[in-house]
């Protein structure tokens, strides 16, 4: 039997070498995870593996590639009704409008992923969708909304273990 990487194996590393800020290494990863799920016909990791090609794009600041990664994770994460990779989708299409400076789409994004995310129980999801809506509304000039959504994170936050030096920052 051949010992193959998989796509699953590929996009985790892609995620830990994101963590570290190392987007170039992270980008081999995550684009060996989708040729590989794409080769072996599994489109529920090819549409992980868009997402995380997605998410590093937006670290490289190439927010274009970044917004047609998660359009396309989107798309088929809808198709395939994998509402947990779509609800990652969205949260990754509001990160780029964030990043855009497009407010107003960032916390449209923002809440359709918390939305979704919730209904799943997917809470680091939707923790991050929390943190996004109070990092936009901080720009938009909404700071009640952005303490509301800070203090909502950090109850969401509780007993998932997740750690994100984003939560402090909002502190």
């Amino acid at each position: 039997m051949e010992d193959r990487p998989s796509s699953p194996g590929q996009y985790g590393i892609a995620l830990l070498y994101a963590d570290l800020g190392r987007y170039d290494e992270a980008a081999v990863c995550a684009e060996a995870a989708l040729s590989i799920s794409r080769r072996d016909g599994l489109e529920f990791h090819e549409a992980t593996a868009l997402n995380t090609i997605g998410m590093v794009r937006l670290g490289q600041g190439r927010r274009a590639e970044a917004a047609r990664h998660h359009a396309d994770a989107l798309e088929i994460s809808g198709r395939l009704g994998h509402r947990a990779t779509e609800a990652e989708a969205l949260l990754g299409l509001a990160a780029v409008a964030l990043a855009d400076d497009d407010l107003a789409e960032a916390l449209d994004l923002g809440h359709r992923a918390r939305e979704l995310a919730g209904r799943l129980r997917q809470r680091i999801v939707e923790c991050r969708a929390v943190l996004l809506l109070a990092e936009a509304s901080r720009q938009a000039g909404q700071t009640d909304d952005a303490e509301r959504f800070t203090s909502e994170a950090t109850t969401i936050k509780s007993g998932t273990g997740y750690r994100t030096p984003v939560l402090a920052k909002h502190r």
